[in-house]
């Protein structure tokens, strides 16, 4: 099936002193993705990002979430949140010396998408990222302008996903940000007549999972072919996370139509349409 719920495990690991939760796939995974949640200085925490941990593991994507540690208001804008993107970045490099080989995708939720794009730098070879309600907008750039070079100087095949009425940045200077970054690949997808923490919700977590699985399907097939073209030693593990890919991406490709059904359905309850343009 495209999408099954059924078989998926949520395994748990300590990573350092923190604990980091894994949704795994009834099947082999394709990806692994690290998902950030919303800044806790707001009331931001890991039951942010959850819901749409089990749509994207639902789709063969081994997910991770955790607490990001919580600097105080004044200190994280100060030290440009150091040391949350330094756990995301301290994550990423668990995941990919500890987990079966295969493709990482950093995936941020409203503050925690530049905290991500930040950990990009550090990360250098992540396949792919997502930002969920990216906070470009003059008033947001108070607190988190500082990130703002990071992920425009990546050029890792970047998403974001914003609601059209968001109330810190207009779908304008979004475009206007992401015209700005590198890389071949910088999509912009916007969800009509939704705000800012109204796309946070519970209601709108299937709606964005089956855009950020259609997206990162061809993105990771891409990376995994690439990572085991790159592997010289010919590595069982590499090679059977290549055919998983491969099987995976004619899988996909079978099944676009449904999933294209499923996509439909959610953009029916939740919007009358979604624009998404490739810009850079």
């Amino acid at each position: 099936p495209v999408r099954t719920m059924a078989g998926m495990k949520v395994l748990k690991h300590t990573v350092d002193s923190f604990t980091v939760h894994e949704f795994v796939p009834a099947e082999e995974a394709l990806a692994t993705v690290i998902a950030v949640h919303p800044w806790a200085a707001l009331g931001g925490g890991e039951h942010n990002v959850i819901g749409i941990a089990r749509e994207l593991a639902a789709a063969r994507f081994s997910v991770l979430t955790f607490q990001l540690k919580s600097s105080s208001m004044v200190w994280g804008v100060l030290a440009a949140h150091s040391a949350e993107v330094a756990q995301v970045v301290q994550v990423g490099r668990w995941a990919l010396s500890q987990l079966p080989p295969r493709p990482l995708v950093l995936l941020g939720a409203s503050a925690g998408a530049p905290i991500a794009g930040s950990a990009l730098e550090q990360l250098p070879s992540a396949a792919g990222y997502v930002g969920i309600g990216y906070t470009w907008g003059w008033l947001a750039a108070v607190g988190f302008g500082r990130h703002f070079g990071a992920i425009q100087r990546s050029a890792t095949p970047k998403l974001f996903i914003q609601g059209e009425t968001d109330e810190f940045t207009s779908p304008t200077t979004l475009r206007r940000a992401v015209e700005r970054a590198n890389g071949s690949r910088n999509d912009v997808l916007i969800v009509p007549k939704v705000g800012h923490f109204e796309l946070e919700q519970p209601a709108f977590d299937e709606l964005v999972a089956q855009h950020v699985i259609a997206w990162l399907l061809p993105v990771v097939t891409s990376a995994t072919q690439q990572l085991g073209h790159n592997d010289e030693s010919g590595a069982a593990g590499s090679s059977a996370a290549v055919g998983a890919a491969g099987s995976s991406a004619a899988h996909a490709q079978d099944g676009l139509k449904e999933q294209a059904a499923v996509r439909q359905a959610a953009e029916g309850k939740a919007a009358e349409g979604v624009e998404l343009g490739e810009v850079g």
